[in-house]
């Protein structure tokens, strides 16, 4: 039960600031519920003080554990939001495609049915860009590479792919690109769409714990991987707070939860918080135990619906929102080629 307390209050004690942290906090919350359940049951089972007492504390736990891993939302209708009569809603869809060819041709369901104006997609090899250009032909997209020799590891395998809609571009050669914000995969677009200026951040975190090539590994690299971690929330939320006056939105693949430091420090508004229904969980697609990827906007972008869908081939559910933007600003946009 003490360890359980622990794991259950981990996420409010910021305890994710620091590289050990990292590892309480991030416990999947269903796995800590499901645990101190189990541990309820036993201890009711034995049907002593003691054992009522310690049940009594598991099942809290329990229930808390619950609450904090699904990050439940109720949503907001559109009209409680302050939307202003006649403003343009775009729709963004964010997901990890994994690489993969299957992912990409359920994308084109999602993005015909959803009638998609903005995908931020991440995993997107550098051997599928044009395979994924070819698919959405209709779309503009952006991406960066890094200087040959100063490439972190990944970023250039791993890269993560902006697309918009060509026919909502005010002007579609006015396009800016902001690479290597965090030094890795994430980066920002800035263009005017509906007579209105957005920035658009992709984020593709690294894991604060990498288990690819074993245990073993992934504990001699835990300080490392995790400091990156971290590091690269500081370096996002300091490029966030540098350039602020115009509405952004940043989605994709955080790698944390909706509690954690790493994104709460961003000082932005949760999609689903605002706008979506039930239990926050994305990561893995078969059976979503974590809330690893997310939508956050600055308070001048009214999100109006947040859902998530299933796509083959992923092993991330895809994000699926519904904005409006801010008011029209005088923020000049500047221009870089693809």
């Amino acid at each position: 039960v003490a360890g359980l307390l622990v794991l259950a209050v981990a996420p409010y004690l910021n305890l994710d600031r620091a590289r050990l942290g990292i590892l309480l906090t991030y416990t999947p919350r269903p796995l800590v519920a499901v645990a101190a359940g189990i541990v309820a049951g036993t201890l009711a089972a034995r049907r002593s003080w003691p054992g009522s007492a310690g049940s009594a504390m598991a099942a809290i736990v329990a229930l808390a554990a619950a609450g904090w891993g699904g990050g439940w939302a109720t949503g907001s209708p559109p009209h409680k939001l302050g939307v202003p009569p006649g403003a343009p809603i775009w729709t963004l869809v964010a997901v990890n495609i994994h690489n993969s060819a299957e992912a990409v041709a359920a994308l084109q369901g999602v993005v015909s049915r959803e009638h998609a104006d903005i995908l931020v997609l991440q995993e997107v090899r550098l051997n599928r860009r044009e395979e994924v250009r070819q698919a959405f032909g209709e779309f503009r997209f952006l991406a960066f590479d890094p200087p040959k020799g100063k490439r972190p590891a990944s970023s250039g395998v791993y890269a993560a792919f902006t697309g918009v809609r060509r026919s909502i571009l005010d002007d579609p050669s006015a396009v800016s690109v902001f690479p290597a914000i965090t030094d890795y995969r994430t980066f920002a677009i800035e263009t005017r769409i509906g007579g209105r200026p957005l920035r658009i951040v992709n984020v593709h975190a690294t894991k604060p714990l990498w288990t690819e090539n074993g245990w073993l590994t992934a504990i001699v690299r835990a300080n490392w991987s995790s400091r990156w971690h971290l590091s690269e929330a500081r370096r996002l939320a300091e490029w966030i707070n540098a350039h602020g006056g115009v509405p952004l939105i940043a989605a994709g693949d955080f790698n944390a939860p909706h509690y954690a430091w790493v994104v709460r420090t961003l000082g932005l508004r949760e999609a689903h918080a605002v706008a979506g229904h039930g239990p926050h969980l994305t990561w893995p697609s078969l059976l979503p135990l974590m809330d690893l990827d997310h939508v956050l906007g600055s308070a001048d972008v009214e999100f109006l619906e947040y859902r998530t869908s299933k796509l083959p081939g992923s092993d991330h559910l895809a994000q699926i929102v519904r904005f409006v933007a801010g008011q029209d600003r005088s923020t000049p946009v500047g221009t870089l080629g693809e």
